[in-house]
């Protein structure tokens, strides 16, 4: 299995995983699928991350908060 080693960066998960959902939303919706499990755990981990978006570094439990995301 490949492995990069990648920066931990919460704040810029944040702006992605709003991103995500705006995108997921929007494909849900055009395309009349049935996304409401998918679209509830986006929302899940929105909410998790998103309001570390205005910071410039990582929260102190960031790794915790890397596996709580990692496991929604």
């Amino acid at each position: 299995m490949a492995h990069f080693d990648i920066p931990l960066d919460i704040p810029h998960a944040g702006r992605i995983a709003d991103r995500l959902l705006t995108l997921l939303g929007r494909h849900v919706e055009e395309t009349d699928i049935d996304g409401a499990a998918t679209l509830e755990t986006a929302e899940k981990i929105w909410a998790l991350l998103f309001r570390f978006t205005g910071e410039d570094d990582n929260p102190a439990d960031a790794t915790r908060i890397r596996e709580e995301a990692a496991a929604m």
